[in-house]
C-alpha cells in the first residue's frame, strides 16, 4: 500500500477515534487542534465535521503541491 493511501487511512481511523489527534497530526498545528477540541467538547458533531473538513482540505492540498 503506498504511503499516501496509508496516511489517509490512519487519518480516518484517528478521526473516528479522537478527532483532535487526527487534526493535530494532519495540520501539525496546535491552533486547529485546539479549535477541534473545543468543538468536540461543546457540541460533538461539529468537532467531527471540522475533522472531516481538515482531512479533505489536507488531501486537496497534497494533490495540488505534487
Amino acid at each position: 500500500m503506498p504511503s499516501a493511501e496509508n496516511d489517509k487511512l490512519w487519518g480516518i481511523i484517528w478521526l473516528i477515534l479522537f478527532p483532535p489527534v487526527a487534526v493535530a497530526l494532519i495540520t501539525r498545528s496546535g491552533g486547529q487542534a485546539c479549535i477541534n477540541t473545543i468543538l468536540l467538547l461543546l457540541f460533538i458533531v461539529p468537532g467531527y465535521i471540522h475533522g472531516i473538513y481538515v482531512l479533505c482540505k489536507s488531501d486537496e492540498y497534497r494533490r495540488t503541491t505534487q
